[in-house]
């Protein structure tokens, strides 16, 4: 073996060593930045999963009230025409409640205002 031989093993060894130790000592680096990763990727998927719940949650609640605003909606109006229904019949000089329910209906304004 020649004295070039030798150096040209000698070199082989040292990158072979130089790139086993650099593995060795970024491994646990590497491992602990996968596990920071997964970490965070969990923590923004247990956000992700509360946001969705929180969304739903305030959805459903949204539709019931409109439903119950609705309803309300509903028996307001056929009360109107109810009360309208009254008024047909009554005569223009009526007193009392009648008087009071076409001032309401007209906007407050007493009639022929």
């Amino acid at each position: 073996m020649t004295y070039l031989d030798r150096l040209a093993e000698i070199t082989t060894n040292l990158q072979r060593h130089i790139e086993d130790r650099a593995a060795e000592l970024a491994a646990p680096l590497i491992a602990a930045a996968e596990q920071e990763a997964r970490d965070r990727i969990a923590a923004v998927e247990r956000d992700l999963a509360c946001s969705k719940q929180r969304s739903g949650d305030l959805l459903n609640e949204l539709r019931k009230r409109a439903a119950v605003q609705e309803r309300k909606r509903d028996q307001l109006a056929a009360q109107v025409d109810r009360v309208k229904g009254l008024l047909v019949g009554a005569e223009p000089d009526d007193v009392g409640p009648v008087r009071a329910i076409r001032i309401a209906l007209n906007g407050g304004a007493p009639d022929g205002a």
